[in-house]
């Protein structure tokens, strides 16, 4: 049995291919949807192929529909594999496009196994949905709707990110104040009410 593994990230591409191959499977790798669609023009006789999402150059959605629309390549069963497209719209995106399962990584390797094997024995690949195959300014608005929610997503997490980098910068503002009025005031009294507030609030 041939697989076909899609995924820019070296490391879990190839555990994942060693894996597959440890179970008894032919693994061809390919970094991103471009090279595995040439890849995918000389050789036909994949019995699966197992796609990221997150990739650049050309992403899994892309690559999905790319190969889910060609008449010579719509026969080969299609997982999305991935941990950066979880959200429920995304997942139903993935199989609108055509792809057997949609699986949010971090599954336990026996579960992706027993769905691998269980795909490749229906030997019944589910084709591109008929609203998508006729519909290419449907596909366009859904997928741009998907990177849009992800641009979103990502935003907020920057956002969260930046709040919590300013507020230990102002920890280190308050601390270096307090060491700096311990050094140098001589009046204790003083220094206490200088120094008790801005001490409280670091914890």
């Amino acid at each position: 049995m041939n697989i076909l593994i899609v995924d820019d990230n070296d490391e879990a591409r190839k555990l994942l291919a060693e894996l597959l191959t440890q179970s008894g499977f032919n693994i061809v790798e390919a970094e991103n949807g471009k090279k595995a669609l040439e890849i995918l023009k000389d050789r036909k006789d994949f019995d699966l192929i197992i796609s990221d999402v997150l990739m650049p150059v050309m992403d899994g959605f892309k690559f999905c529909h790319e190969v889910k629309t060609n008449p010579e390549l719509n026969f080969i069963p299609f997982i999305f594999y991935t941990g950066s497209y979880a959200s429920p719209e995304d997942q139903a995106f993935g199989i609108m496009l055509g792809a057997d399962d949609y699986i949010v990584k971090p599954v336990k390797f026996e579960y992706l196994l027993g769905r691998i094997n269980e795909i490749i024995q229906k030997k019944s690949p589910r084709k591109i949905h008929p609203s998508i195959e006729f519909d290419e300014v449907t596909y366009l608005a859904e997928y741009n709707a998907r990177l849009v929610n992800k641009l979103e997503d990502k935003l907020i997490e920057l956002n969260q990110a930046y709040e919590e980098i300013k507020r230990k910068n102002e920890e280190l503002e308050t601390i270096n104040f307090i060491l700096t009025s311990l050094n140098y005031s001589k009046d204790i009294k003083h220094l206490f009410k200088l120094i008790s507030k801005p001490f409280a609030n670091l914890f």
